[in-house]
């Protein structure tokens, strides 16, 4: 079991039902592993996310959700607090605006079956691999929500998902939106 703390930033205007203050004036989920800090910035300011984020500890991670500005706010301050890149983690709302991709065809190799999945431009891998009788789980196909991450073995990647850091998509792919990088390049997978 881990401790938790929530900071849920809101404008003053929303409402939302919320646990009793303990006597230190957090709130304590009813688990009691989960804490919610009080307290919003009066309207027309904003929160002070250096302070917020002040204390970074080895194994502490950030997790972000929101519109886009105040997410990169929160990405900011963290790695301005020392949170290093793998410990810095969002998740959008709806898809963000993204550039126009030329899609073309590529090969899916699939390690452990040996199998070679040809990939057309006009659908994605995980569309292939369902055809293919292949199960990967599947939530948003935006590539927002990181369900269909798999681990990446080589190839060069267009990566077009809105989850993965920098780091992490030298060994991931997120396979319902990212594609080889090169028209019939070949990307092999950990499947």
């Amino acid at each position: 079991a881990c401790d938790v703390v929530v900071f849920f930033m809101v404008l003053l205007s929303f409402r939302f039902d919320h646990p009793e203050p303990t006597a230190q004036g957090k709130q304590r989920h009813p688990s009691g592993k989960l804490q919610h800090q009080p307290g919003h910035p009066q309207e027309g300011t904003r929160a002070d996310l250096d302070q917020v984020l002040a204390g970074y500890q080895a194994g502490y991670h950030v997790y972000t959700c929101g519109p886009d500005r105040y997410m990169q706010g929160v990405l900011e301050a963290a790695e301005r607090q020392g949170f290093p890149e793998e410990a810095r983690h969002l998740e959008y709302f709806s898809v963000p605006e993204v550039p126009e991709y030329e899609n073309h065809p590529f090969t899916l190799r699939l390690r452990k079956s040996g199998r070679d999945l040809h990939v057309p431009a006009d659908k994605s891998a995980t569309d292939v691999l369902a055809e293919a009788g292949i199960g990967v789980d599947v939530k948003c196909a935006d590539g927002i929500c990181g369900v269909c991450k798999c681990d990446l073995l080589s190839g060069e990647v267009e990566h077009r998902d809105f989850v993965l850091s920098k780091a992490q998509r030298k060994g991931a792919v997120i396979l319902c939106q990212s594609r080889a990088a090169q028209k019939d390049g070949t990307i092999e997978v950990d499947l």
